[in-house]
């Protein structure tokens, strides 16, 4: 699958500029030294930033875990946002768009952070749904615009309609009216995209009791792993460490330290597993 990366970054005073005429956003005002490029990468994982956890303590002297909700760190690839990454000694600014929708997608949760001490570890809990994760807002059906609603596909101009429809392969012969190429866009595009995600297994990291922040074994060497994951005949979900299987449920598994999350797009309904397999290749291959 792939994913379009706007990359803005602050050039030397005397390194050509590359002047983004069209921009509309308001970040990207007052960058006159900005150079700026498009790139379409393919990824198999989609790496999230977790805030950090506050600095001060509860009423009580305790470290305050907080919880966050998936959607606010996926907000990165929602098309809007930048990320500021310093590299190579230049200060760069990217912005991600989803191109299309993987029949699996593969969520890492970047809980460990490394200084010139030792290796910390983000305790907090990113709260997910276990059915149903909706991302019609990170897809772009088109280079231009994602996922319209039925309101604004009606405020899409012919040309703009006929690019979503050349866009996805899809021909417009026998469209008079607007309104025409509005159906055609529902009923052969939109109708056809999936959006919608189940949770097929969720890897967790758990750290040592007892350790402190500033303790000098790292929590990935110190730490161990469990997974869940579910018994799709029964719909019963287990937690696994090692050979201790358990039954488990779903409410606790969205409340997890998550590190790895692994969903599955939802299939048609009616769809026969032949035709999902059959799909699945054509995507793949």
């Amino acid at each position: 699958m792939k994913r379009k990366e706007e990359e803005l970054k602050l050039s030397k005073p005397d390194e050509e500029v590359i002047d983004d005429e069209g921009a509309e956003d308001d970040e990207a005002e007052g960058m006159d030294n900005w150079s700026k490029e498009v790139n379409t990468v393919p990824f198999l994982v989609l790496s999230l930033e977790i805030p950090p956890t506050p600095l001060f303590k509860d009423s009580e002297g305790g470290n305050v875990i907080p919880q966050v909700p998936l959607f606010d760190v996926l907000s990165k690839y929602d098309g809007s946002k930048y990320t500021d990454i310093l590299r190579a000694g230049y200060q760069q600014r990217k912005r991600y768009d989803l191109l299309k929708l993987p029949p699996f997608i593969i969520l890492h949760l970047s809980r460990f952070t490394k200084n010139n001490f030792y290796v910390e570890k983000n305790p907090t809990i990113v709260t997910f749904p276990v059915k149903n994760l909706e991302l019609r807002d990170y897809v772009k059906i088109c280079s231009d615009f994602g996922f319209p609603s039925k309101e604004e596909l009606e405020q899409r101009s012919v040309s703009e309609l006929k690019d979503i429809l050349k866009t996805h392969k899809v021909g417009w012969e026998g469209c008079v009216e607007k309104a025409d190429l509005i159906d055609q866009v529902n009923s052969k595009v939109l109708a056809k995209i999936i959006t919608k995600y189940d949770l097929l297994a969720n890897v967790c990291h758990d750290s040592p009791p007892g350790q402190k922040k500033e303790s000098q074994m790292s929590p990935l060497d110190a730490g161990s792993y469990r997974v869940h994951i579910q018994n799709k005949a029964t719909e019963q979900w287990y937690e696994i460490q090692d050979l201790h299987v358990q039954e488990t449920m779903p409410q606790l598994v969205g409340l997890s330290e998550s590190y790895m999350l692994i969903y599955e797009r939802q299939k048609p309904s009616g769809q026969s597993a032949a035709a999902v397999a059959e799909t699945l290749q054509s995507e793949l291959y």
